[in-house]
């Protein structure tokens, strides 16, 4: 991942010029250029800022990430950040219970 290079964003194609150039075949992913202006660039490119582990947070990734729908199809994809996977959500407007913990208790 080459990751948001700021202001410098011809840094993204000479990166990527310079990976083509070793002759490998790399998966190349980027947090800079997005949607349509990475399509050609990158294999898979961040469409959102970094996620927390509220809902909120998750359902905001999701709907920034669906208006580049788009601009994904084979060999480049979008990227919301990521899934937050076994972290219970902390607000209150959280799903389930942020008091949990991972024990899985079943009655039977």
């Amino acid at each position: 991942k080459y990751d948001d290079c700021g202001p410098v964003l011809s840094s993204y194609w000479a990166m990527r010029d310079a990976l083509n150039a070793t002759g490998r075949r790399i998966f190349y992913s980027v947090h800079g250029p997005k949607g349509t202006e990475a399509v050609g660039l990158a294999n898979a490119w961040r469409t959102t800022t970094d996620i927390d582990n509220t809902w909120d947070s998750f359902w905001e990734r999701a709907l920034a990430n669906d208006k580049y729908a788009g601009a994904a199809g084979p060999g480049g994809w979008n990227m919301p950040d990521m899934l937050e996977v076994g972290n219970f959500f902390t607000s209150s407007s959280s799903i389930g219970n942020s008091n949990n913990n991972n024990s899985n208790s079943n009655s039977n």
